[in-house]
C-alpha cells in the first residue's frame, strides 16, 4: 500500500502526468455520455451484411458467461497489476480511450448489419453504459478483442503478455461462434490496438518532451 501511495504521488506532482490524466477522464466522462445516443443511432439505421464463411460454419452458441467472465477477469488483473505503475496505467486509459474513439468512427463508416443467428451478448454493466439491451451493430471491430489484447500489448511480463493474447484469441473466436461479428471485425482488433498503443506513446512523449524545453 504505501508503495501504491508514493508512487501515484510522485506522478500526480509531475505537470504532465497530472494534466493528461485528467484530460484522458474528462474524455471518459464525455464518452459515456455519447455512447447511449451513438448507439441508439447505429441500432436503427440500415446497413448491410457480409458473407463470412468462418462465421457460417460455425454452429451458433451463447458463449456470453465465458466471454464476459474471461473479460472482466482480465480487467481485474490489469486493474491490480497497474495498481503501483501510473505511467504504464496511464498509457492503457490512453490507448483505451483511442481504441474507443476509433471504434466510433469505423462503426460509424462502415454500417453493418449483423451475421445471421446472432445470439445477442448478454452483460447487464455493459449494456448500461451502452444505454440498451442489446446493441447488434457495434461491429467493426471488435472492441471484446480489443480490450483484451490491449491488455496483453501494454504488458510488460512476458508470461502475462502471452496468457491474455491467448485470452484475446478465446475471446475472438467465442464472438464469432456467437454470430456477433464478423471474421474481419476481430482480424482488424489488433491493428488498431497497436495503432492506439503507438498514439498514445507519441502524445505523452511529445507533451513530457515539451515540459522539459
Amino acid at each position: 500500500m504505501k508503495a501504491i501511495i508514493t508512487n501515484w504521488k510522485y506522478a500526480w506532482q509531475q505537470g504532465n502526468f497530472r494534466n493528461i490524466l485528467m484530460i484522458t477522464l474528462l474524455l471518459f466522462i464525455a464518452l459515456v455520455w455519447f455512447y447511449p445516443l451513438f448507439f441508439n443511432f447505429i441500432e436503427h439505421r440500415s446497413g448491410f451484411g457480409i458473407q463470412d464463411p468462418i462465421v457460417n460454419y460455425l454452429k451458433p452458441r451463447d458463449n456470453s458467461i465465458p466471454i464476459f467472465s474471461l473479460l472482466w477477469i482480465s480487467i481485474g488483473m490489469q486493474i491490480w497489476i497497474l495498481k503501483d505503475k501510473p505511467q504504464q496505467a496511464l498509457l492503457f486509459l490512453l490507448s483505451y480511450f483511442i481504441i474507443n474513439l476509433t471504434r466510433i468512427v469505423t462503426i460509424y463508416l462502415v454500417p453493418l448489419n449483423p451475421p445471421v443467428h446472432l445470439i445477442p451478448l448478454q452483460d447487464p454493466l455493459s449494456n448500461y453504459f451502452y444505454g440498451t439491451h442489446f446493441i447488434t451493430k457495434d461491429l467493426f471491430y471488435s472492441g471484446h478483442t480489443a480490450i483484451v489484447l490491449l491488455i496483453g500489448f501494454t504488458s510488460v511480463n512476458k508470461w502475462l503478455k502471452f496468457i491474455f493474447i491467448m485470452i484475446a484469441i478465446a475471446i475472438a473466436f467465442m464472438v464469432l461462434s456467437n454470430h456477433v461479428h464478423y471474421t474481419i471485425d476481430v482480424l482488424a482488433a489488433p491493428f488498431f490496438v497497436v495503432f492506439a498503443i503507438t498514439m498514445s506513446k507519441k502524445l505523452i512523449k511529445y507533451k513530457i518532451a515539451a515540459k522539459s524545453e
